[in-house]
């Protein structure tokens, strides 16, 4: 029966999208986002919409999800249009309508439910919670926040990175944050912004804006063949790999003149995060940079956060004569370590982040995570043993794996194959002890920084510990934060707020 409800709306939604002219459709995407993200008036020049859809409720049946939307504008582009006729009426989709749009979105509802009934029968439950959590909440949280600026801005701001990407692209990383920051300004209020001229007001000229514009931007016809490819096959429709995460930007007219950015919040994602890349093809001593100063974000930040503490980054050690690495990150409480941190840089695959068996399909990327608890496993282990001098361990020692992505976010299934991949490694070393094998945890970056705005030094640390409990595995830190510790709700500022400009120069025109 599934399948039967999966055809008759994969028909209903081809249906529809083949005869929506793929200009006016992403226009109608711009101006619901618009709607419901606070800017109404901007929107209704371009769409007819009833008060109840500008709302900002993530469950009001008037709401249009930012990832179905997401996933709406990569069909669009997929799906062959309807042939017109020389003489007589031709069937358009109505872009200047709500109703089109709510069909639209209910349609796609109903498929990816069908769909989700057919996976349902192969794949366990909480496997698809993680690809739900990949999919949604990154939407949920936004893209557009001094840590995220920060955060990416550092982390590929070492001068081996930077000199890659100038050197690949034809112009400076800092000229590409503040063109995207600027393009997002200018999509604020509009859905088209004409390609020409320059931003010489702030500094980039038409010849650098230019080389951006062809880096974050598709013509519309090599958008449909884009598209068309990386989507192929009979995947779940919400889980195929979306065209906007690379391009942000669809260059429609004869010559591209008009830019379209239907979610102007991926040019803020291509210019953060997604500086990846742009930096994926480059030698190990960029991606040894990358990795190091992702650790000196890390401890910088639990230093700023954790004043009480010692924060301790990593240092070498030998065992029989062999030259070891320590974790990246020892908190220390008192004179004992207490909690021992090991950091991984390694940025998510498409395979990793949405495949109905992700350990499988990404192996030796989740292979890289099992090392990390590995890696704390053996430090426990050569401290046990007396292998090596210096601080004590505390009787409770906690282990963390910090990640950049949210690699294993509400994946209960893939955690523990990841413990099954580390406790392999471990058994080769005969002389691990069970009590070697200390309480790991993931943790995605993102949530440390929002855990550490919330909680205080002794929540923090009692949420660490809670969260290495079997009720919680799963769970984000933030979520067993708020559980463990209800009444603590803290304001704390984001350390780095005031180092904007250190990374961004051009940050300084907007102080």
């Amino acid at each position: 029966m599934s399948r039967l409800r999966r055809d008759i709306y994969r028909k209903k939604l081809d249906n529809l999208l083949q005869i929506a002219e793929d200009e006016a459709f992403f226009t109608m995407i711009w101006a619901i986002r618009a709607a419901q993200t606070g800017r109404p008036e901007s929107a209704r020049p371009f769409l007819n919409f009833p008060p109840q859809a500008v709302t900002t409720e993530i469950s009001s049946k008037f709401a249009a999800h930012p990832w179905k939307c997401e996933t709406l504008l990569n069909e669009v582009l997929t799906i062959p249009k309807l042939q017109r006729i020389q003489v007589g009426p031709n069937r358009t989709l109505n872009c200047n309508s709500y109703n089109a749009l709510a069909r639209a979105l209910n349609t796609l509802t109903k498929l990816e439910s069908a769909e989700d009934g057919i996976t349902l029968k192969r794949v366990s439950v909480l496997n698809e919670l993680h690809r739900l959590s990949q999919r949604q909440f990154e939407w949920q949280r936004g893209f557009l926040s001094f840590a995220k600026f920060y955060r990416s801005a550092f982390i590929y701001g070492g001068t081996r990175t930077r000199a890659f990407f100038e050197d690949d692209k034809g112009f400076a990383l800092s000229d590409f944050s503040l063109a995207c920051f600027g393009l997002k300004t200018l999509f604020h209020d509009k859905p088209t912004v004409r390609r020409g001229g320059g931003m010489d007001g702030v500094g980039i000229s038409e010849t650098t804006l230019n080389r951006v514009y062809d880096l974050i931007s598709i013509p519309h016809g090599q958008a449909r063949q884009r598209a068309t490819q990386i989507r192929a096959g009979s995947a779940h429709t919400g889980y195929k790999r979306s065209l906007f995460r690379e391009y942000p930007c669809v260059a429609f007219g004869s010559k591209g003149e008009r830019l379209h950015a239907p979610l102007p919040d991926l040019l803020m994602l291509r210019a953060t995060t997604g500086v990846f890349y742009d930096v994926v093809k480059a030698n190990g001593d960029v991606k040894n940079e990358i990795s190091g100063r992702f650790e000196t974000y890390c401890i910088e930040l639990l230093q700023h956060m954790l004043p009480s503490r010692t924060i301790r980054p990593s240092f070498k050690y030998t065992v029989r004569k062999n030259a070891i690495d320590s974790p990246d990150i020892m908190l220390s409480d008192a004179s004992a370590i207490s909690v021992v941190f090991e950091c991984k840089a390694r940025r998510m695959s498409y395979e990793a982040r949405f495949s109905e068996d992700p350990v499988a399909e990404a192996r030796q990327a989740y292979s890289e995570v099992a090392k990390g608890v590995f890696q704390i496993w053996r430090f426990v282990s050569h401290h046990r043993r007396s292998l090596l001098g210096g601080e004590q361990l505390a009787a409770d020692v906690q282990g963390v794996v910090l990640t950049l992505d949210t690699w294993l976010s509400a994946a209960t299934t893939i955690q523990t194959e990841v413990f099954n991949l580390a406790n392999k490694m471990a058994d080769e070393d005969p002389e691990f002890a069970e009590a070697d094998r200390i309480p790991v945890i993931f943790c995605p970056v993102e949530e440390l920084e929002y855990t550490l705005g919330t909680a205080t030094e002794n929540s923090f640390l009692a949420a660490i510990a809670a969260a290495a409990e079997p009720r919680f595995q799963g769970w984000a830190l933030s979520n067993v934060h708020e559980q463990i510790a209800a009444g603590v709700k803290q304001d704390n500022e984001y350390p780095f707020e005031r180092r904007l400009a250190e990374v961004w120069p051009w940050w300084r025109l907007l102080e």
